[in-house]
């Protein structure tokens, strides 16, 4: 189904996904890669070597769960945008999770995505023109 769709199943997205456990003690990554490409940044990015895809940089990134601190730097550094930070030990919410989109400067709160218009737009306050 995924190869016909590009949408990734329930079951593949869970594999994905580390255990409540693990959840649970703080920020980890999940890296939610599903086709071999040529890509490696995540794996070269990780200051803890959590990530790996071995010496076939067509291989899909595995993450040991154990070694990833959640620091984040694979999420930025992720051209597809496939890798996201959950963390369960916050009790603010039941969990809270990263992904590149959580991040961009046009998402502030009360602002309206669509208010992006260029990196001018970033110094404007919401409700303000700018001339």
């Amino acid at each position: 189904m995924f190869e016909k769709t590009g949408v990734a199943s329930r079951e593949m997205v869970m594999e994905k996904f580390p255990s409540i456990e693990r959840i649970n003690k703080g920020p980890v990554a999940v890296v939610e890669c599903y086709q071999k490409i040529p890509c490696n940044p995540c794996q070269t990015a990780c200051p803890v070597g959590a990530i790996r895809i071995g010496d076939d940089i067509n291989n899909i990134p595995q993450r040991d769960e154990s070694r990833c601190t959640g620091c984040g730097i694979c999420v930025s550094r992720c051209p597809g945008l496939a890798i996201m930070i959950v963390d369960g030990s916050t009790p603010r919410t039941p969990s809270s999770s990263a992904s590149p989109m959580s991040s961009c400067p046009c998402r502030r709160p009360g602002r309206p995505s669509s208010a992006w218009t260029g990196p001018d737009s970033l110094s404007a306050k919401p409700g303000s023109s700018r001339s």
